[in-house]
This record gives C-alpha cells, sequence and structure tokens, in this order.
C-alpha cells in the first residue's frame, strides 16, 4: 500500500479535530465515563443532555450536563469526583 500511496493536502484545517458539533462530543464523553464507572445496566437507561453550554472568551467550554433516570435510587451509586 504504501508503494501506491501519494501525499496529498490535508482535507480539514489543522484546528479542527472531529466533525461532531461540541455538543455532541460533551454527552458522548460524559456517557463513556459513566459507563467506565456505574454498574452494568445504569448508564444504558440514563438519559444526557446538555441543558447549559457556552464558550467563554478565553475559548473554555462551560456545560452543565443533565441526567435523568427512571429510578432515582441508583443514581446514589455515582460520585461525582470520581467520574468526571
Amino acid at each position: 500500500m504504501l508503494h501506491i500511496s501519494e501525499p496529498s493536502p490535508w482535507l480539514y484545517p489543522v484546528s479542527e479535530f472531529t466533525d461532531q458539533p461540541s455538543e455532541t462530543v460533551i454527552v458522548n464523553t460524559v456517557r463513556s465515563k459513566l459507563l467506565d464507572h456505574l454498574p452494568q445496566e445504569i448508564p444504558y437507561n440514563l438519559d444526557t443532555a446538555i441543558e447549559y453550554f457556552d464558550i467563554g472568551a478565553d475559548g473554555m467550554y462551560k456545560h452543565v450536563i443533565f441526567m435523568s433516570y427512571q429510578h432515582n435510587s441508583c443514581m446514589n451509586t455515582l460520585d461525582y469526583n470520581q467520574v468526571l
């Protein structure tokens, strides 16, 4: 393969990491962390949504994620400092 490949210009700017919106990346990251730290069935039943999203003048992302689950007793297993 290497002997037939040819260099070409990048299709996207160097500063662009993905074609997904920032909101999607944030929600997927939160869900991924929840999958790592919660019992097996809980993350699949969680609904995650962005409640607040802002990009500050310094370029920092500020967001609040809303999580809902049909059985509130399971949310007690979440240690917010450990997950995020």
